[in-house]
């Protein structure tokens, strides 16, 4: 079982977005708690967990692999494809777009991820996005 001790220092600081909700998950559970507790947990925090799946690879991966719904909109309808677009982490945008994330999503203000990633001239992300 993997548990968030072994998260390392440069994989925290990715989740920069998320870092409230696993303070709070911390404080809840403490860091033996297993990926499991903390997916059934976000399930009910539906922004933590679109900010969760966008911010780190092998916490999306973990998070999708448990079967969270690689489409979910947080309240201004981001997915973690746009987190990811955002971001510029074109790792996560590809294991997102192979668990079959939708590129053409458009957050409450029409914006799809795409648009992120050309906005701030993220040229892999813009090819992975087309």
């Amino acid at each position: 079982m993997e548990t968030l001790k072994k998260l390392t220092l440069e994989q925290v600081k990715k989740m920069q977005p998320c870092a409230e909700a696993f303070r709070q998950f911390i404080n809840d559970f403490g860091t033996e708690a297993e990926i499991e507790e903390l997916y059934e947990w976000l399930q009910e925090r539906k922004d933590w967990l679109v900010w969760s799946m966008g911010a780190e690879i092998n916490l999306s991966s973990s998070l999708l692999n448990l079967g969270a719904y690689v489409n979910t909109a947080d309240l201004e309808g981001w997915t973690a494809l746009h987190w990811a677009a955002i971001n510029n982490n074109a790792e996560i945008i590809k294991l997102l777009l192979n668990k079959q994330a939708n590129k053409n999503i458009t957050d409450n203000k029409g914006r799809k991820p795409i648009d992120w990633a050309i906005r701030y001239d993220y040229e892999e992300c813009i090819e992975l996005l087309k």
